[in-house]
């Protein structure tokens, strides 16, 4: 029923990011290893694990084949089309922790105690573990109630870009006709991810121009290749700036963005979309 399938996602994000952050997601990476991989194993195997109602044991032994499988290195950013990166943070967690699930439902035993003791896991993934992590505010606090639903089909730091952008297309009737540039302006660190990319999903300054002249974004149009070799679409782009800002680099807002447009009769309107639609703190 729904209540078993809901204690199996909660569980699951739970175990995710705790085992995550009890590593350290940048000590992880300094080891040329997927942070994303490394969690998604064991966060799928929790999940199976709760869903096939196995005891404690058997959820011990689940933990103990997931971390044998634990994988995924840091190379997926250089997936120019992202189709690895849709295995590597997802379908490779997934196949993995049903694995486990499935072998320790067979009857299959393990390692008791994969989380402590000589070679444990947290040692062996992370030089430097913070096991206190994975039990930190246990009960109370939820990591599912951290995760954010995109509303639109690009990447991530362009979700609060095209939420801007709209919200000023709907509040002035953006058009081709009446705008003569927009201005995104970014945190540093995701400008440098979504600044003239070879994917279409991912490249900032196509995002909004397409969504200039089209008025909405679609999974079609944002996957489309051929649209980035359109004259139409080539001219408005270059309407379209990214700026890479210092102000806007905030631990509390990571995501943000503020959009700013000239129209052709010389007004400037602009919008601040400090949390992308679909965030906790901007829910759907």
């Amino acid at each position: 029923g729904r209540g078993v399938a809901l204690r199996a996602v909660v569980l699951g994000h739970d175990v995710c990011c705790r085992f995550l952050i009890a590593l350290g997601p940048d000590l992880v990476r300094g080891g040329h290893r997927s942070a994303e991989g490394t969690g998604s194993t064991m966060g799928a195997a929790a999940s199976a694990a709760s869903i096939a109602k196995l005891d404690e044991a058997g959820m011990r032994y689940v933990l103990s084949y997931a971390a044998q499988q634990v994988s995924g290195i840091w190379s997926w950013v250089r997936d120019s089309e992202h189709v690895e990166k849709a295995f590597d943070f997802s379908g490779m967690g997934a196949r993995n922790g049903v694995t486990a699930a499935a072998m320790v439902y067979e009857g299959f035993t393990g390692v008791w105690d994969i989380l402590e003791g000589e070679h444990n896991v947290l040692d062996a993934l992370s030089p430097s573990p913070s096991p206190e992590e994975m039990i930190k505010d246990l009960g109370s606090h939820f990591w599912v109630t951290e995760t954010a639903i995109k509303p639109y089909p690009v990447g991530y730091p362009i979700q609060a870009a095209l939420g801007a952008f709209f919200a000023l297309h709907r509040e002035h009737g953006l058009t081709v006709d009446n705008v003569a540039s927009v201005t995104v302006n970014l945190p540093e660190d995701g400008a440098r991810i979504v600044n003239g990319r070879s994917m279409p999903d991912v490249n900032c300054q196509h995002m909004v121009a397409l969504a200039l002249i089209d008025g909405s974004v679609t999974f079609e149009s944002t996957h489309a290749y051929e649209r980035m070799s359109d004259p139409e679409l080539l001219a408005v782009k270059e309407r379209v700036s990214l700026v890479p800002s210092a102000a806007l680099m905030d631990r509390d807002a990571p995501r943000s963005a503020k959009v700013e447009v000239v129209l052709n009769d010389d007004r400037t309107v602009e919008h601040f979309t400090p949390h992308a639609y679909g965030t906790r703190q901007n829910p759907m």
